[in-house]
């Protein structure tokens, strides 16, 4: 890939015609929404991620990255910025299987998918299977099983005596052939946004052209009937640019959520092993109540989803990251959002054994007037019970903006936030004093 062929640009910032990019480009990019027009030609970026239509490359990086680091950068000097955010994309990707928060798809998804089935299989080979037969010249099953081995295809399993050919016939031979020559493709596309998959290019020689491989996948696939060769050609095939669709090809979001959320994730120092201490619902169901009624029984149930948690200090912080427009739209976390902070200061100081609460709240995405400021807190959510003749204060929430361009910079940078958040919680001097 030429980086001339490469358009790098930042959500919300517009696409214009100095841009080179063709009608039927922009026409997919309309199709897709992930750009909407604003004047004559004039269109505005709305995704995070990765996009090639047709030979352009378009990345689209999180608002917050400033024009300034773009300007002051070569591509070589915004490829560690793009990997970063397309490892936190993939992350999310893993965790929103079947939901619309990720979209991955053509050849960049069938590059990542190739590689990593590759790293988990190795190349594709054939096995002889044998079978036990018996006097009457059926196969002995029992004996068949007590014998050989199981072996897993896809979801499923069989016995097979495991023996490798040892001079693969003209058919394997092809499939192993044309699946280095996609393997040699798939690293390149994948290296331009990725550095988490090391192959070595001397086990993916292959000197057959792009015809010669289109040609061998399509006389291959359709005899083929195990599972894993069907996968793999029809990876192949998207890498051809034979499936229907596979003229757009993309890794992106459009949910600035899940970026926040990884983003402050890293700059906190998120803490998973203290995020699993999360008590798990238990259903103490009575079974006999339950046929009775005909009431389908949970045994258990799943474990709060805490968004940041860590400590600092000998003290313990917990906090859910919310990307609401407070400021443009006022708009402010539910009830049920505000209950659940209460929930996990309460839930973790007993499961830990605290003496005082966590220091839990809300950190929203904010563009600070002051460019000093990273992170401040705005208000306190306070809980109240009132009686006659007293009122008890059982807790306060507090809630901070934080600087989207400071918090973004720490993200691409391996930076941390610790000691701004410990300025505004009143527990250290400024360090910027």
């Amino acid at each position: 890939m030429d980086y001339k062929d490469i358009l790098i640009k930042v959500d919300g910032l517009s696409i214009q015609p100095e841009d080179k990019l063709d009608d039927s480009q922009i026409n997919i990019l309309l199709t897709h929404k992930l750009i909407t027009q604003s004047v004559d030609l004039i269109y505005k970026v709305s995704f995070v991620g990765c996009i090639e239509v047709k030979g352009r490359v378009i990345i689209s990086l999180p608002y917050g990255v400033s024009i300034n680091q773009l300007s002051r950068l070569s591509f070589l000097g915004l490829r560690s910025y793009i990997i970063k955010i397309i490892e936190c994309i993939r992350i999310f990707e893993r965790h929103f299987i079947g939901e619309n928060e990720i979209v991955s798809s053509g050849k960049i998804a069938a590059s990542f998918s190739l590689i990593e089935d590759f790293e988990e299989n190795g190349f594709i080979t054939k096995f002889i299977k044998e079978n036990s037969i018996n006097g009457t010249g059926s196969i002995d099953w029992k004996r068949t099983i007590k014998k050989f081995q199981p072996f897993k295809i896809s979801d499923s399993w069989v016995h097979k005596n495991l023996v490798t050919r040892s001079n693969t016939n003209h058919e394997n031979h092809e499939l192993i052939l044309v699946q280095k020559w996609a393997l040699n493709q798939a690293t390149k596309y994948s290296s331009l946004l990725s550095d988490e998959h090391q192959i070595l290019e001397d086990e993916l020689e292959c000197n057959l052209s792009r015809d010669e491989v289109t040609e061998i996948v399509m006389r291959l696939y359709p005899k083929s009937n195990k599972d894993r060769e069907i996968y793999v050609l029809d990876l192949i095939l998207q890498l051809l640019d034979e499936q229907e669709g596979t003229e757009f090809s993309a890794i992106y979001t459009k949910s600035f959520n899940l970026i926040w959320e990884e983003t402050l994730q890293q700059v906190l120092g998120h803490n998973q092993k203290l995020k699993d201490k999360a008590p798990r619902v238990m259903w103490n169901d009575d079974h006999s109540v339950n046929e009775e009624l005909e009431i389908k029984s949970k045994p258990t149930g799943s474990a709060p989803q805490v968004d940041i948690i860590f400590e600092n200090e000998d003290r313990l912080y917990i906090f859910d990251a919310k990307y609401y427009d407070i400021i443009n739209n006022g708009n402010r976390p539910g009830l049920t959002d505000l209950y659940k902070q209460f929930y996990y200061g309460e839930a973790f100081k007993a499961i830990l054994g605290l003496s005082d609460l966590p220091e839990n709240g809300l950190i929203f995405p904010c563009y600070m007037p002051n460019q000093n400021d990273y992170l401040v807190k705005f208000t306190d959510v306070e809980y109240l019970v009132r009686g006659e003749g007293y009122l008890n204060k059982i807790t306060k929430i507090p809630a901070y903006v934080a600087s989207i361009e400071k918090t973004i910079d720490a993200f691409l940078f391996g930076q941390s936030l610790k000691k701004y958040l410990l300025v505004v919680t009143g527990r250290t001097v400024n360090p910027l004093s």
